[in-house]
C-alpha cells in the first residue's frame, strides 16, 4: 500500500481511497473500499485508475493521496526509475539525472516517465471523483481531453518522487515535497548541482489576470507587453510584462502548456558571441 485518504463524505458513505500495488500484476492502482468497523470490504474494490509500474528494480513510487475542495483528488506518482548505478556501465549516473535511453535500460531513464506527456508516472494527477466512484477531468489540468499524445489526468509533471502532498482546503492550492536526486556533491563542470529536496506550491496553471491577453515583444526596445483586447479584437490597454527584468533583443517567445513563458534572447550586439544571449523561462508569481 502506497497511500490512503478518506472520501470527503466518509461520515456517510464510509469509503476509503487506497493507492496500492496488487501482488498479481505490475500496476499501481487507485481504488475505493468501503470501511466496515476496523476492516475494509474487499468485495467493494472498484478500480478507478491504474497504470503500469515496473517491478524489475526499485524505486520512486510516490503514492500520496489528498482530496481538495469540490471532490478533487490529487494523486502523486513517482518516475518509476532507479537512482542506483547500473553495474559494469561505462557512464553511470552517479546520482545525477537518469537519461539512459538505450533499449533494455528503461529503469535508468526518467525521461520515459516524468518527461513523457503520455505517461502517468512522474506526475501529480488531479481527478474529479464522482459520488459513484468514477471520475472526470476537471478544468485547469495541463492538457485538454483529446490532445494527442497526452494524458488529461496530469496536473503537474516532471516529478522525480513527489512523496507527500497536501491541499489547502480553503484555496485549493496544492503543496508537495519532492525527493531530490541522490548526487551528494556538485559537479558543475559536467553534471550539474548536487541533489536537494524541495517543497513546491501549485496554485493554478494560464493566470486569470492574463487570461485572454495578447503578448507582444520588441527587439530594439527590449520589452514584453501584455495587450488587453476588446471582445471584437480591438486593443484597449497595454502594460509592461515583467517590468523589473531587462531583456536583450527578444527574438522569440512561446507560452508553454504549464503557464511558463519561454523567452529567447539574441543579445544586444549583432553578429557576436553575446554573453547576454540565452533561453529562459518566466513563472507568474502574482501582481504586486
Amino acid at each position: 500500500m502506497l497511500g490512503l485518504t478518506l472520501d470527503p463524505d466518509f461520515a456517510n458513505n464510509r469509503f476509503v481511497y487506497l493507492f496500492y500495488s496488487p501482488a498479481d500484476t505490475s500496476v499501481n492502482r487507485l481504488s475505493p473500499f468501503e470501511c466496515d468497523g476496523d476492516s475494509l470490504k474487499r468485495a467493494t474494490d472498484k478500480v478507478v485508475l491504474q497504470f503500469y509500474s515496473q517491478r524489475e528494480i526499485c524505486c520512486h513510487t510516490g503514492g500520496s493521496l489528498a482530496f481538495g475542495p469540490g471532490r478533487l483528488l490529487f494523486v502523486s506518482t513517482g518516475d518509476s526509475a532507479t537512482p542506483f548505478d547500473e553495474k559494469s556501465e561505462r557512464y553511470p549516473s552517479h546520482g545525477f539525472s537518469l537519461t539512459d535511453d538505450r533499449p533494455g535500460h528503461e529503469p535508468y531513464d526518467a525521461r520515459r516517465t516524468s518527461a513523457n506527456t503520455n505517461d502517468l508516472r512522474g506526475k501529480i494527477l488531479r481527478l474529479h471523483i464522482k459520488t459513484d466512484g468514477t471520475y472526470d477531468i476537471p478544468e485547469g489540468n495541463l492538457f485538454a481531453q483529446g490532445t494527442p499524445n497526452t494524458k488529461p489526468e496530469i496536473f503537474v509533471m516532471g516529478n522525480r518522487n513527489p512523496y507527500r502532498i497536501a491541499v489547502d482546503q480553503k484555496r485549493g492550492w496544492l503543496y508537495w515535497g519532492e525527493v531530490g536526486p541522490d548526487a551528494g556533491n556538485d559537479s558543475l563542470a559536467t553534471r550539474g548541482p548536487r541533489g536537494y529536496d524541495e517543497i513546491y506550491q501549485a496554485r493554478a496553471i494560464c493566470p486569470p489576470y492574463y487570461e485572454g491577453k495578447f503578448f507582444i515583444y520588441d527587439w530594439i526596445r527590449h520589452w514584453i507587453m501584455a495587450v488587453t483586447l476588446s471582445p471584437n479584437g480591438n486593443d484597449e490597454a497595454m502594460e509592461r510584462f515583467a517590468p523589473r527584468d531587462s531583456f536583450s533583443a527578444l527574438i522569440d517567445m512561446e507560452l508553454g502548456p504549464n503557464g511558463q513563458l519561454y523567452v529567447l534572447e539574441y543579445g544586444k550586439a549583432w553578429f557576436a558571441k553575446n554573453a547576454d544571449a540565452g533561453l529562459s523561462t518566466i513563472e507568474y508569481r502574482g501582481k504586486r
